[in-house]
């Protein structure tokens, strides 16, 4: 393995890449540079491993030869090889489960106190609590919005064989607590700590961004840099549309529609809202899909 080159490493199979990594772990940092782990970044977008890609980048500018740094540089590259394990293990998870399941063990492994920059302490409201049942494995998604920070967050739990989740989280409860965010990993995603459930009266919500404003933005962010994952965001007034047999977004004033990802009886409930009463929504964008999570009414919060 040793003799082979970068760009045969690069192009290669997860096994030849997990080999890599343990001569490296193995036989030291210093040979390395910053236009291999560049390359080895390219071929993880190949294989749909964005979060893994991320990492090699950030490791990039590192000086490899720096002896302060080899305790980083270690515990990265086996995050990296974790990934691979799961990717094997669980080959018939899509690259955002994999992300995610890579994210929810890391980030159990790290102290809070080693992520100190992306610690939110605040208010969250529940928008959404979503289970998935997957091959020897559960996940648990809840999105939650912050009172003071206004921040859209998720966390993502998983259990293994009969393993019940810990903790219980309500649609539209409120929690008092500090969430560490890990976006190096998967944007948007965060640890909760130490929750506390609180009666809270007279929550506040922003007016939310109107359509156009939030297509403006979401197209020059992708012109900059490809997003593979869903953006979460809390819509100005909106009314609900219904064409060949697919829901669609539109903005109060205007002639702007989008997609709506909608279960058929909730579509045509809100439809008949909205035709009176333009409502806001928080939704996730993908790759120009819009995913209802939450709407409100009235000041409050109403499950989708």
């Amino acid at each position: 393995m040793g003799k082979q080159s970068i760009s045969a490493i690069a192009s290669s199979s997860w096994e030849n890449l997990l080999l890599w990594l343990d001569e490296l772990l193995l036989n030291g940092f210093a040979s390395v540079q910053a236009k291999d782990l560049e390359q080895m970044a390219g071929r993880m977008v190949d294989l749909q491993m964005g979060g893994i890609a991320r990492i090699f980048r950030q490791l990039a500018p590192l000086d490899w030869s720096d002896d302060k740094l080899t305790s980083r540089i270690a515990a990265d590259l086996l995050d990296i090889k974790m990934a691979g394990a799961l990717a094997a293990q669980y080959e018939n998870l899509n690259e955002g489960k994999q992300a995610s399941l890579l994210a929810f063990i890391v980030g159990n492994q790290r102290k809070p106190d080693e992520q100190k920059d992306v610690v939110l302490e605040d208010q969250w409201l529940v928008l959404k609590v979503k289970f998935e049942k997957l091959e020897r494995v559960k996940s648990r998604i809840v999105w939650f919005f912050g009172q003071k920070s206004h921040r859209i967050i998720y966390t993502e739990d998983f259990v293994f064989g009969l393993n019940k989740f810990e903790g219980f989280f309500q649609f539209g409860s409120h929690y008092h607590s500090k969430v560490a965010l890990y976006p190096a990993i998967v944007p948007y995603r965060a640890q909760m700590l130490n929750s506390t459930r609180v009666d809270v009266k007279g929550f506040h919500l922003p007016q939310g961004i109107a359509l156009s404003e939030f297509i403006k933005y979401y197209s020059e962010v992708l012109a900059e840099y490809p997003i593979n994952y869903p953006i979460p965001v809390l819509l100005g007034k909106v009314t609900i549309t219904r064409y060949q047999n697919q829901f669609f977004l539109q903005e109060e004033e205007g002639d702007l529609v989008v997609p709506l990802q909608i279960e058929e009886t909730t579509g045509w409930n809100l439809m008949s809202v909205t035709i009176s009463n333009p409502i806001q929504i928080f939704v996730q964008c993908h790759r120009g899909l819009y995913s209802a999570l939450a709407w409100i009414s009235n000041e409050q919060i109403m499950e989708i």
